[in-house]
């Protein structure tokens, strides 16, 4: 068999392990289709992912997120948008996959199908790799095994808009807000609650609130707006779930004076099975410069007792902190 090609990512995460199916075992990866051109076009029902880990070729979990040419997400629940969906790999799609799951170079007579794309995944604090094959079978291609890295409490949130948006990974559970305005329910992706029950973790909700701190200035900083969690309000418009990640389209506005709301500004949140990601790239409806001077929001939380005790770490905290 021969290989169409090989392409290599760094990874740009966290620390680096031993090459091989113990590379990583937290970090996510997405590749996106402009770099798989030799797959692209075939319908996504014919694609399958393998690592060879213990002499074998294995499938493992991943997932395929469409977007339209303009990057746009696809969206299954909620208001979707799935009838603009080709099913097919296009250049915009993202291949999602675990650090964790790669496994070991194979040889070439190994792979399952002519048409496979060895992708070569290294990191750059050590140069060490790992490798997943992306396969195209022409037809019948086997089974996907079931994965449930990660669940929602309710396969489709809005069947019961009274119920907070639940989500588990292997590690957490997150319970989302749920605002009441004006007689209808809106979830949030806003935590209410956040549970450890694995790991040595607590099962006690670890959160005893949330506080948002939000301004915006106009007529070159004339007039004044400032809004905090007792005046904002939102809901998560959109939802896809996938065995490797959620992705969720959030709203967020918040009370004018005289009664008026301010136009709804747009964030996107990503759920995995041991983490959780809000790049809060917002999507605003309307020029800014011609409106806004200057504008800011900030988010933060306050532990619980239950959390007292607990290490906490970040990107930005490596060596991590005692809660006190």
């Amino acid at each position: 068999m021969k290989a169409l090609r090989t392409i290599a990512l760094t990874l740009l995460f966290l620390c680096a392990l031993p090459a091989g199916a113990a590379f990583r075992s937290v970090d996510p990866i997405q590749v996106p289709g402009e770099l798989l051109v030799e797959i692209g076009g075939k319908p996504l029902a014919n694609l399958r992912l393998y690592a060879f880990r213990a002499g074998a070729m294995t499938m493992i979990p991943y997932q395929i997120d469409e977007r339209l040419p303009n990057g746009t997400w696809i969206f299954e629940l909620g208001a979707t948008n799935t009838k603009l969906a080709n099913r097919l790999f296009d250049r915009q799609d993202l291949l999602v996959f675990r650090a964790r799951d790669l496994g070991d170079r194979a040889e070439r007579g190994l792979w399952p199908s002519a048409s496979t794309v060895e992708i070569e995944i290294r990191d750059p604090r050590d140069q060490s790799r790992a490798y997943a094959y992306l396969v195209c079978f022409p037809q019948n291609p086997p089974a996907r095994p079931r994965f449930d890295t990660i669940k929602l409490a309710q396969s489709n949130p809005w069947e019961r808009g009274e119920m907070p948006f639940t989500v588990s990974g292997e590690t957490y559970t997150i319970e989302g807000m749920v605002n009441l305005i004006r007689g209808n329910y809106y979830k949030t992706a806003v935590n209410k609650a956040l549970y450890f029950p694995t790991a040595g973790g607590q099962t006690q909700n670890l959160l005893d609130g949330m506080r948002m701190r939000a301004f915006a200035e106009v007529l070159f900083g004339q007039i004044r707006i400032d809004a905090d969690e007792t005046n904002m309000m939102g809901g998560i418009q959109a939802l896809t779930q996938g065995p490797i990640r959620g992705y969720g389209r959030q709203w967020m506005t918040f009370t004018l004076p005289l009664g008026l709301s301010s136009p709804r500004i747009y964030s996107d949140v990503f759920t995995y099975d041991r983490m959780v990601v809000a790049p809060m790239k917002h999507n605003i409806p309307f020029n800014p410069d011609a409106l806004l001077t200057r504008a800011g929001i900030e988010f933060g939380y306050d532990f619980a007792e239950a959390a007292v005790g607990m290490r906490f770490f970040s990107p930005n905290c490596l060596e991590g902190v005692t809660i006190d």
